[in-house]
């Protein structure tokens, strides 16, 4: 598996991404004059900003960034690190992986590469919440953010990390027993 092919977790991550965007766009011609910008852990508004295209889509453009760098860009780089056998790529066990035929290294990384996209599906999620709720909480249709699903979705980004290390270190000792 190379890293910038066509897979399900990024046809979500590109969905997750347009919604984020059509959230954005739908909410701009309703917001007020001024709109919250951050939130504390209990969802209240404590900062904001004057209404501007630039402050609006501020958060789906850094969204999209890090779902292209999480997504296209590291998934690829770290593939193309695994073939070439790069002292760069930091891993578990390295010096077994290292020596490792070039399909397995390329192998011991492809799940946890799709993890990488997985957390970046679920940045978005998080973003788009914020961008719902803050529209929301800007019109008065709410008075805070109702925290428990931001920290549902920080807890599943947590997840997410933590299983691409747990699954990226597997995968390697699976493909270093497999060599044996």
């Amino acid at each position: 598996m190379g890293g910038d092919e066509v897979t399900m977790p990024r046809v979500l991550l590109a969905l997750a991404v347009a919604a984020t965007w059509a959230l954005a766009g739908w909410s701009w011609p309703d917001l007020p004059p001024r709109f919250p910008v951050h939130f504390d852990a209990r969802g209240n508004p404590d900062g904001w900003a004057a209404k501007s295209a630039l402050a609006w889509f501020a958060l789906p453009g850094l969204g999209t960034v890090i779902a292209a760098l999480l997504g296209l860009g590291l998934p690829a780089w770290i593939v193309a690190m695994a073939r070439s056998n790069s002292p760069w790529l930091n891993v578990p066990n390295k010096k077994a992986f290292a020596a490792l035929p070039e399909d397995a290294r390329v192998r011991a990384v492809a799940g946890p590469v799709q993890w990488l996209i997985v957390l970046a599906i679920a940045l978005q999620a998080l973003f788009a919440w914020i961008v719902y709720g803050g529209a929301r909480v800007a019109s008065g249709e709410w008075r805070t953010l109702p925290s428990w699903p931001s920290w549902l979705l920080v807890a599943a980004v947590v997840v997410c990390a933590t299983a691409q290390a747990f699954f990226g270190a597997r995968a390697i000792r699976r493909e270093v027993e497999r060599a044996r």
